[in-house]
């Protein structure tokens, strides 16, 4: 469509093989995201010591060239999965990296980190309680 006409030919004018090395890609719904090369969601490993971090699981909704995720999907160090939604997200991690289905109704305290607050943040929602 015309949002990947326009993110083509500011890639050709203004990207990464011009004086100016800039990065674009499909942002949301309807813009494009503009940042210096090497400023896209890949920034964060640099504060992730593969020594701490060896596995890295990484779950986006653009992740097919020229998306927002499409950079941090591909990388070398980065297990990518491609999701549609929150709730995709949850039953992904759950399915892919822990042993038992999420509940609908309440908050799991057993997991920690990361996907335990994506979990009570959604059933939070549900239930009209402020997060």
């Amino acid at each position: 469509g015309l949002r990947a006409r326009v993110l083509a030919e500011l890639v050709r004018q203004f990207g990464p093989d011009t004086p100016y090395r800039l990065s674009f890609s499909i942002g949301g719904q309807i813009g494009i995201d503009c940042a210096p090369c090497g400023w896209d969601k890949t920034f964060c490993l640099r504060f992730l010591p593969v020594d701490q971090f060896p596995t890295i699981h990484f779950f986006g909704d653009k992740t097919q060239p020229g998306g927002g995720d499409y950079e941090l999907f591909e990388h070398e160090r980065i297990i990518g999965h491609t999701v549609s939604s929150a709730e995709h997200t949850i039953e992904e991690v759950h399915r892919l990296l822990l042993s038992k289905p999420p509940t609908a109704t309440t908050p799991s305290f057993i997991e920690s980190g990361f996907t335990q607050r994506v979990e009570y943040e959604l059933w939070a929602r549900a239930q009209g309680v402020g997060t």
